[in-house]
């Protein structure tokens, strides 16, 4: 009898262990994948430029730029700063 309750006890552990480990699988498995989406989203943040005229940082693709190849956030910044189109 006393055999058979140490058997039992040991598959009841075994269980538990298996249990757990699966548990913590997932887990890592969940935060490898959300580190993985994250260092997607950060390569994919656009190139900044910086405005000749007040210093914000608008995205590359719409920026305004003079003759010369400078960076500005409106026309009505290019303007103020010297007037060059595009």
């Amino acid at each position: 009898m006393n055999l058979i309750r140490l058997l039992a006890m040991l598959f009841l552990l075994w269980m538990l262990v298996r249990l757990i480990r699966r548990w913590l699988d997932g887990r890592r498995a969940r935060l490898a994948q959300q580190a993985r989406a994250e260092a997607e989203q950060a390569r994919q943040v656009p190139e900044m430029v910086r405005c000749q005229q007040c210093g914000i940082h608008v995205p590359m693709a719409e920026a305004v730029t003079d003759g010369a190849g400078r960076h500005f956030c409106s026309p009505a910044h290019r303007e103020a700063h010297g007037g060059g189109r595009e």
